[in-house]
């Protein structure tokens, strides 16, 4: 009786294929996501327009109070988006430390205890940790305002362009908030 064996080029060509594939799909999915960005390209400045537009026609000169607030709130998202990765940077470079100092220590535990090293190697890593944290806590906290800032936006837009409205028009409230939900 005779069994099917699969020789080594067997194998090779096997891993030749599947590498093969798994670098057309990642090259297949590159390819949509530079069209998706490619679209947005075009697609974002017409949305921004035609709803600066519709604003403009339901507020009137007040719809620059939309503009105006996003000029302010898109610089402020910048710099909280590279304090952001100015954090991430320094949390990357204290695990980094930590890691290697914690596998230089374990590869020589022996050497490590009988030189009474321990308490040294652990003094690191922990202060390691401590600044990884350190560093992880204020991006986290920047992260967290950030979410908060974009989730509040539309809520502060309406707030900025009814008061615009009111103020330009010096009408009560109550008319305001009727060209805000009118259709």
């Amino acid at each position: 009786r005779r069994t099917p064996r699969s020789t080594q080029t067997d194998n090779s060509e096997d891993s030749n294929y599947l590498n093969l594939s798994n670098l057309c799909s990642v090259d297949a999915n590159r390819i949509a996501d530079a069209f998706g960005s490619v679209h947005e390209l075009w697609s974002l400045p017409f949305q921004v327009t035609v709803a600066l537009y519709l604003l403009y026609k339901e507020l009137g000169i007040a719809s620059l109070a939309a503009v105006g607030f996003f000029v302010v709130v898109l610089p402020l998202n910048m710099t909280i988006a590279k304090i952001i990765g100015w954090t991430t940077v320094h949390v990357s470079k204290h695990r980094d430390a930590r890691v290697a100092t914690s596998s230089n220590g374990l590869s020589s535990v022996s050497a490590m205890i009988s030189a009474n090293l321990t308490g040294f190697i652990t003094s690191k890593i922990l202060g390691h940790r401590r600044n990884e944290f350190k560093y992880l806590s204020f991006r986290k906290f920047a992260d967290a305002f950030c979410v908060l800032m974009w989730d509040s936006a539309p809520n502060c837009l309406i707030i900025v362009c009814l008061a615009a409205r009111v103020w330009r028009d010096g009408s009560c409230i109550s008319s305001a908030l009727l060209a805000q939900t009118s259709c």
